[in-house]
């Protein structure tokens, strides 16, 4: 018997829709005895080529989509669609390059129903359920044997509700409809019977498979559903019964258009409507503070008093901005989605649609021009709507229960309440009453310019929300009644009234900015190896810190140590706050302000909030809040204090304890009894013991595990310390992935243009290599592999092969190599460990750094930029790190041609600011690179061959465009083109330049010069035609006109 095998892989499409039953007589009567839902499951077999650009934002009506191989592997992003995807990535084929299998679950935005994803072990298995319905999606390879599928078929459930759809590859003759059969269609057969399941369809492959009892099974080809694709779905539809979806609570953001605020019309209706509702609110509270009775306001309900008079006046003056879907795609606006549904009329009354893929391409291409447009001279807006644009491609893990989302965030809640009820705490433990007012205050911290100047520090773009108050939407009048109302604190406090307070009326960020330095100022000082949230301490200076203590280690006991690196388990979670309490109370604190600290943590009531999905309140026993500015000063009292014998060197809740393995079995001991006496716990899951393979270390009775090496604060550390490879084999693939994903938001040359998408790489994409290098040791092949990732990004900006030199790239967008970047920022860090206080652990550890193997020594003496700067120390290093760039310029531009006739100072290139439409800007990068003319040929004058000096004798150019611009001097053999390109002005790239006569000439001559250039190089390729040469520039107003 002979098996099939297709010559393509074949993609499958199972779609699941659910739908209100028709209303008919008899389904009317038949939802009266029991509710029912219309399931209707449909598949069709797809081409692997439309998977690359599919069109399920166009199914209307379809809510879950089951897609197999889809060669999806686990690095490769997202399908560009707006639906939920859940996958099983493809499994890595040795033999081939692209992986094989995948099945991949996509689900509808408004689909109403909760999909929770079932946990599989293989990945040709793909498990959800809906409601109490059970859907299985699985991919049997037709090279398997039948024993190999029998191990996939054995994990599926067992359960009476359940549907099993896939491309099983098995042919099973007059069973399905099939006149043939392959070896595993009949034990198929028999695994089916022995199961209790039943084919439903009469296709020879995809099969639907189900143990329910379903009833008005009905199947039909659906001929008027438009897919960009000649394939049909088939639709499978049944009754089944289900439960009642829980409806979505209405969405509680509301958006308006801020920006008109500055008009002075606008503002004035604003802050007439403002003074109006906030009237009675104002009453109130002065009633407050006249009212002399100890019983505390309702902080909530005079907060959403106040919200609900911003929302009041922003709607009276600015009107409701209307709201998009949340499954609409960036570029889809109303216009293409009418084009859609008429798409949709008109393929099923004809069969066929025209318009929608023009209309949609090219209103995709102007929304894209126009974007690109709009950032192209404003790196800040750029900046920002890359970061949300990165953000949003980004997935999340969002949780979720079989019993809806309701249910979700109350387990969720019931967690957090059960991390926080304070059951780990000491039987025994000191207890700080609260103080009783009155308090006598000569002088509160909060006056009206801390208030302001707190208001000036929240957050910008956040949107309103209980106790929330951003910068934007205070206005002059709401930051002065809130200023006003913090002269009411002290008589608050002295009244004994409950706070986190009216203080502010709805901004408790605010009373936080103003209460951090008082507390700062009269807490008790956090310890020595305490290196996080704290003023001028840095994660690259415990890091150095710890190698060196290494090195000190290896030389006094003449072995590497013993490294084991601790995690606390919910850190914020399970601070003992009466730990807190007493540290300030023995530390002298002001009674007041530890009084206003109990009021503000203490009195705290916390919610779940999922998908519009509000729990239950709950009262946390133990934990400070996240978020808080004060909390990481006050969290650091519960670590610090950590048993004096304890080697240990603390970032924030990061621990990195150290010695001989004696001494570190010691320490964890003592670890364990300081977290018993405090309440906490660590985390034996996250912690692990670097050079400790001879020993085992307990901790809560549970063995550590041993690593070759441990991520600490960003940087590697094996036995010897800072491992020198492996920052480079760890961050130079996430720095080219993280560019690929930059590029496919359009940060290239076709998109945002050269020079914006170089500085848009500066700021998101080098940082991820950059950080840890000024600490770090490299051979020279070791710093070579840093530029060669550098080098792909370039590439990817300049949309050019991967063996395509990247020296000219660097220079026209001012981008230095990556060993010109290693010393720089190693000459910062070095010049920054001279600010350091002489206090902090770093400085009093340099005394002892002087062994060879010493990172400090080498930092500051393996490194000319250091050099220059210490001989003389008068001179700014920013003059210094420029000059040893243009020395590193002049030495390339000596040995390299194409450098050589590019601009001899460093900075950025003109010719990426100036005006020019795509082609032009081809031209010139062309024609720097070397590549315009590329291959001496001969030139369609026929008197010479195309080469660049050759051109300005060329007879079919015309003359009168040559003397238009600068000669170079007889001495040099710089072409004319190249001098005037090296003359343009460097201020073209400042914003709102304008430009002079003198460029007004020169630009579009030079333009046309390159595009005859262009032609008679590519004398057989047709050339249509384009815009006068220079317009863009030519329709720039001149400073003279303005």
């Amino acid at each position: 018997m002979q098996h099939r095998i297709p010559e393509n892989p074949i993609n499958s499409l199972y779609t699941l829709e659910f739908r209100e039953p028709i209303l008919s007589a008899s389904h009317l009567l038949r939802r009266k005895r029991s509710p029912k839902r219309n399931y209707s499951l449909t598949f069709d077999p797809l081409d692997p080529t439309h998977l690359k650009n599919p069109d399920f934002d166009r199914l209307q009506g379809l809510h879950l989509l089951f897609v197999t191989e889809t060669w999806l592997a686990p690095d490769c992003p997202n399908l560009p669609t707006t639906w939920i995807q859940h996958h099983c990535h493809a499994v890595p084929n040795n033999n081939h390059i692209r992986p094989s299998a995948g099945i991949s679950l996509l689900i509808h935005p408004s689909f109403p129903f909760t999909v929770n994803r079932v946990p599989c072990s293989s990945p040709y298995l793909l498990l959800a359920t809906v409601d109490h319905l059970t859907l299985v999606c699985t991919y049997l390879p037709p090279r398997w044997t039948f024993s190999e599928c029998l191990n996939v078929l054995a994990l599926i459930p067992s359960t009476p509700n359940t549907i099993i759809c896939g491309d099983l590859n098995a042919r099973m003759g007059e069973g399905i409809g099939d006149t043939s059969w392959n070896p595993r269609g009949r034990p198929l057969i028999r695994w089916l019977e022995r199961h209790s399941m039943t084919v439903l369809n009469r296709h020879l492959i995809d099969l639907f498979i189900t143990t329910a009892t379903l009833t008005d099974v009905s199947m039909e080809v659906w001929q008027e559903r438009s897919l960009s694709s000649d394939h049909k779905m088939v639709k499978l539809s049944f009754l089944f019964d289900y439960h009642e979806a829980t409806p979505v609570p209405p969405p509680v953001r509301r958006t308006w258009n801020l920006s008109r605020l500055s008009e002075e019309d606008v503002e004035k209706i604003y802050a007439a409507r403002f003074e109006e509702r906030a009237e009675p609110l104002l009453m109130a509270l002065q009633d407050l503070l006249e009212d002399q009775t100890p019983e505390r306001p309702d902080i909530d309900a005079l907060t959403t008093e106040l919200n609900q008079c911003i929302y009041d006046a922003l709607d009276t003056a600015l009107g409701t901005k209307p709201t998009r879907h949340k499954y609409w795609k960036w570029f889809w606006t109303m216009k293409l989605q009418q084009l859609a549904e008429f798409r949709e009329f008109c393929y099923q009354r004809w069969r066929r649609s025209t318009g929608l893929d023009r209309g949609l391409r090219a209103s995709r291409k102007q929304a894209f021009k126009n974007f690109c447009s709009s950032l192209e001279h404003n790196f800040a807006s750029a900046t920002q709507v890359i970061k949300q644009m990165r953000r949003r491609r980004e997935t999340s893990a969002s949780f979720s229960h079989p019993h809806g989302p309701q249910r979700a965030v109350e387990v969720l809640a019931e967690h957090l309440a059960g991390v926080c009820q304070g059951d780990l705490l000491p039987l025994h433990r000191e207890i700080t009453l609260r103080a009783k007012a009155p308090f006598a205050l000569d002088e509160h911290p909060l006056n009206r310019s801390s208030v302001l100047s707190a208001i000036s520090k929240l957050p910008r773009r956040k949107a309103p929300r209980l106790r929330s108050l951003t910068k934007r939407n205070a206005s002059t009048h709401c930051k002065t009644a809130l200023a006003s109302a913090s002269y009411a604190v002290p008589n608050l406090l002295a009244m004994g009234i409950c706070l986190p307070t009216m203080a502010l009326g709805s901004s408790l960020k605010a009373l936080e900015q103003c209460l951090a330095p008082l507390l700062h100022e009269r807490s008790p000082t956090p310890d020595l190896a305490q290196g996080g949230f704290r003023i001028k301490r840095s994660a690259l200076d415990q890091a150095l810190c710890l190698h060196e203590l290494i090195q000190i280690h290896r030389i006094r006991y003449r072995s590497e140590p013993t490294m084991a690196f601790l995690d606390i388990k919910a850190a914020y979670d399970t601070v003992d706050r009466e730990v807190i309490w007493n540290r300030l109370r023995h530390h002298d604190a002001p009674t007041p302000l530890i009084t206003l600290l109990q009021n503000m943590f203490d009195e705290v009531s916390i919610t779940v909030v999922g998908n519009n999905y509000v729990s239950e309140a709950f009262h946390p026993a133990t934990g400070v809040l996240q978020g808080s500015v004060l909390s990481p000063h006050l969290r650091t009292a519960t670590v610090d204090n950590q048993p004096t014998p304890v080697n240990a060197l603390l970032f924030a809740d990061d621990v990195a304890i150290f010695g001989t393995p004696e001494e570190v079995a010691d320490m964890l001991r003592r670890v364990e009894n300081h977290s018993h006496h405090l309440g906490y716990r660590w985390s034996p899951s996250k912690c692990a013991i670097v050079n400790g393979e001879d020993h085992n270390f307990h901790l809560y009775n549970e063995i550590l595990p041993n690593v070759e090496y441990f991520t600490y604060l960003g940087v590697p550390f094996g036995p010897k310390g800072m491992e020198p490879q492996r920052p480079i084999e760890l961050k130079a693939p996430k720095t080219v992935a993280a560019m690929q994903v930059l590029k496919s938001l359009g940060v290239h040359g076709a998109g945002l243009g050269e020079m914006l998408s170089a500085k848009l790489y500066r700021q998101f994409i080098r940082p991820k290599m950059e950080y840890g290098l000024a600490i770090s040791k490299f051979l020279v092949t070791q710093a070579k592999s840093i530029d060669g990732a550098q080098d792909k990004c370039l590439r990817m900006i300049f949309r050019r092969r991967n063996t395509t030199s990247t020296s000219v790239f660097r220079h026209l967008t001012d981008l230095p190599d990556m060993q010109t970047r290693i010393l720089t920022l190693r000459a910062k860090f070095a010049i920054r460990a001279e600010t350091l206080p002489p206090d902090t652990l770093f400085c009093l550890l340099i005394p002892k750094m002087h062994s060879k193997h010493s990172r400090w020594r080498y930092i500051q003496k393996v490194n000319p930029i250091f050099d220059r700067w210490d001989t003389d120390r008068t001179i700014k290093l920013k003059d210094i790190i420029e000059q040893w760039r243009q020395d590193q310029h002049d030495r390339l531009c000596l040995v390299r041609a194409r450098n050589a006739v590019c601009r001899p100072l460093i900075g950025p290139d003109p010719i990426l600011a100036l005006p020019a439409i795509r082609k032009e800007r081809s031209r010139l990068l062309r024609w720097r690179l070397g590549w315009l003319p590329a291959q001496p040929l001969a030139c369609p004058c026929g008197t010479h061959l195309t080469k660049k000096l050759c051109f300005q004798q060329c007879p079919a150019i015309p003359d009168n465009l040559w003397p238009e611009l600068p000669a170079p001097d007889t001495q040099q053999t710089m072409s004319t083109i190249d001098f005037t390109l090296n003359q343009l002005p460097v201020a073209a790239l400042k914003p709102g330049y304008r430009p002079s006569a003198q460029l007004r000439k020169w630009w579009p001559v030079l333009l046309e010069l390159l595009r005859y250039i262009d032609m008679f190089c590519h004398a057989d390729s047709p050339f249509i035609d384009e815009p006068p040469a220079g317009a863009l520039l030519l329709a720039t107003p001149t400073p003279d006109e303005e």
